[in-house]
């Protein structure tokens, strides 16, 4: 956060739980071109975030993975446009 703030890069911080974070819904990275995902090593959940943040980028948007557990192919197993 701090490096953004530095870069002057805009930074959005979206949280399946609300609670966690200020952060609207997911549509709101519907602009972002850059979103990286962190979600615990289970590959089901991983490939439930990717489904849910693939349907609101843009086609150009890159999605990075903090995964070391799995490979890009099983990601991308669900996804409707890997």
């Amino acid at each position: 956060q701090r490096l953004c703030h530095q870069l002057g890069v805009p930074l959005l911080i979206y949280d399946v739980d609300p609670s966690r974070c200020e952060a609207g819904g997911l549509e709101e990275l519907a602009g972002c071109t850059l979103v990286i995902e962190a979600v615990a090593e289970d590959l089901e959940l991983k490939q439930d975030v990717l489904i849910r943040i693939q349907s609101v980028l843009q086609p150009n948007a890159f999605i990075l993975s903090t995964t070391s557990s799995f490979t890009a192919d099983d990601l991308s197993a669900r996804a409707p446009d890997p």
